[in-house]
């Protein structure tokens, strides 16, 4: 009995004995496993890292550049900013010049502007000589030429000129004409709209000739030469100067507008001391010349624009 187990216990032992290498070998393999397991690991992490250390390799090589990029741009910017700054008092000189500029344009605008309503205020304050030749007989016929109208007066005393040849028939029975030469000034300005007022002066003369035979009849009282009357001095004209008396001008009221035609007429000023009479053949044709210098002499050496 004692034997059997003897036997059975060097049995056991001995099948111990060589179980042991095999389950150090599967001990041993299965630990290769972990280990292998494990190196997987370590590698897929190892592998991860690596990637995340090359993407970020990238990311710093790219913000280097990025850096590099932003430093040239502050470098440029920074150049551009001195150079601004180096501008600036020349854009201020160029500021200060235009604002200059535009007050003194300002200011000749506003002379403009001034000169411009002047020019305006004398556009409309216009005035005409109207003069014309006036019968003194009912049987003496103005035919042709009896009225004519000045272009506009000049406001500085300077003269206007204007006359005409009028055409007058003698009456059947008459021996004696008479004509008178007559004046009034059609105004727009300020000292011609009353008849209180001035509105200017004019003076003129006439003559008369037979036009059957050619000759001049003399106006009867006429001063040399022989039969030509004309305006005489004595009018108390102002001048810039102080009043005068010894100009050959009648003063012309005021009153008349620039667009009345009914003047002048038999009651309008007379530039001739008397009525011009001459001996006249019953029927004959007579030419009678006239002419007339209308003046606006100013009272001031500055007259205004609608004066």
């Amino acid at each position: 009995m004692r034997k059997r187990r003897t036997v059975a216990w060097l049995l056991a032992v001995t099948v111990g004995l060589m179980l042991v290498p095999a389950m150090d070998a599967m001990a041993s393999k299965k630990s290769e496993k972990k280990q292998n397991a494990a190196i997987a690991k370590v590698a897929k992490a190892t592998a991860k890292v690596t990637k995340k250390v090359a993407t970020l390799s990238t990311g710093v090589t790219n913000q280097g550049a990025a850096i590099v990029t932003l430093t040239t741009t502050i470098g440029g910017v920074d150049n551009r900013l001195k150079t601004i700054e180096a501008g600036i008092p020349q854009v201020l000189q160029g500021l200060t010049d235009l604002k200059a500029g535009l007050e003194l344009v300002g200011s000749k605008l506003a002379e403009a502007g001034a000169g411009l309503k002047k020019l305006g205020d004398a556009y409309q304050a216009i005035e005409y000589g109207r003069a014309g030749i006036f019968a003194g007989d009912a049987d003496l016929t103005i035919a042709a030429g009896g009225t004519v109208t000045s272009a506009d007066i000049p406001d500085d005393g300077n003269a206007i000129t204007t006359g005409e040849d009028a055409v007058v028939v003698a009456g059947a029975g008459a021996t004696t004409e008479s004509l008178n030469l007559r004046a009034a000034i059609r105004s727009n300005e300020s000292d011609g709209d009353d008849v209180a007022e001035t509105a200017g002066q004019a003076g003129g003369y006439i003559f008369v000739v037979n036009n059957d035979t050619g000759v001049r009849v003399p106006c009867t009282g006429a001063p040399s030469p022989p039969g030509i009357f004309g305006t005489t001095p004595g009018d108390s004209i102002v001048t810039p100067s102080g009043t005068v008396t010894n100009l050959p001008l009648k003063n012309i009221p005021g009153g008349v507008l620039r667009t009345d035609t009914s003047m002048p007429d038999a009651t309008s000023t007379s530039l001739l001391p008397a009525a011009c009479s001459f001996t006249a053949t019953p029927g004959a044709t007579y030419e009678v010349h006239y002419s007339v210098n209308f003046v606006d002499i100013p009272t001031t050496t500055t007259p205004g624009p609608t004066e």
